[in-house]
């Protein structure tokens, strides 16, 4: 961990500190303060063995509210284009179309120990958790365990990266030609059911197709089933109208100014929203 630490700017705040000057340790603290003192407002700061800062997670009362009434699909976004080193975002889908961030996290690294006290934390936080459908999680570095233990219940998509890699080791082997096109196929009348109950059409002929001879196959989808790809193509169009989720960070330096854009950016999303409802009210 203290590897990727700026070290330069734990020298400046050594020297600030020495000096009687405000550090950014200093500044973080009282708007972390600050923020968890507001009505229902939650922060999380999680430390490593060494008590050193590992991740920062913010949820606001706005956002708490946004999670009630549209977190019945939630992603987990990298974000792509912005300063993907540091930020992540736990989205919902409004009633305008448009994503909004029902949670803020600030990570220095994508541990499943860190990833998991964040969605712990976020289980806590908000009761009407149990009532989430599915959850999307733009990563391919996380383990099938992992998101399993995360999800429970709920059916989780993760790049496609990973489990095509995985499909292919386990069906290439051991099934011919002919069988892996039917496989594909079913599996992709899977994958992009664009209603909950084309979804259980598309499983329901899979599983007719693994009883007729490929248990195999059968007992992969078992062991793997809340773990499916949800396409790049897919991926790219839910990215493509997030807007102002991707707005930059920048590469901040000090820790207080990238909590402080977070917070700015929460703003921004927020008001662009109530914009779009009242123009949507002005045309009624």
């Amino acid at each position: 961990m203290s590897q990727e630490l700026d070290k330069s700017q734990l020298a400046r705040n050594f020297i600030r500190k020495l000096r009687g000057e405000s550090t950014s340790r200093s500044r973080l603290k009282i708007m972390l303060d600050t923020l968890a003192a507001e009505k229902d407002c939650d922060v999380l700061e999680i430390r490593d063995q060494t008590e050193l800062t590992c991740a920062i997670v913010v949820q606001s009362s706005v956002q708490k509210l946004a999670f009630e009434h549209w977190g019945e699909t939630l992603a987990f976004d990298r974000t792509h284009g912005t300063n993907t080193t540091l930020e992540r975002s736990l989205v919902a889908t409004t009633l305008t179309d448009r994503g909004f961030p029902v949670l803020d996290v600030m990570s220095l690294n994508e541990k499943a120990v860190t990833l998991r006290k964040c969605f712990d934390f976020f289980k806590t936080t908000n009761r009407p958790w149990t009532k989430i459908k599915s959850l999307v999680i733009d990563n391919i570095m996380l383990s099938g365990d992992f998101l399993r233990n995360v999800s429970r219940s709920h059916r989780v998509a993760v790049s496609v990266s990973r489990h095509h890699v995985q499909k292919k080791n386990f069906c290439k082997p051991v099934q011919a030609e002919a069988d892996q096109d039917a496989i594909q196929f079913l599996f992709a009348k899977i994958l992009y059911s664009n209603t909950y109950f084309a979804y259980f059409r598309a499983f329901k002929a899979f599983c007719s197709f693994c009883d007729a001879g490929h248990k195999s196959v059968r007992q992969y989808f078992d062991k793997n089933c809340k773990v499916f790809s949800a396409g790049n193509t897919t991926t790219n169009r839910i990215e493509s109208n997030w807007h102002l989720i991707k707005q930059l960070l920048g590469m901040k330096t000090a820790i207080d100014q990238a909590v402080r854009g977070v917070l700015m950016r929460q703003a921004n999303v927020a008001s662009h929203f109530l914009y779009i409802l009242h123009r949507h009210n002005s045309r009624c």
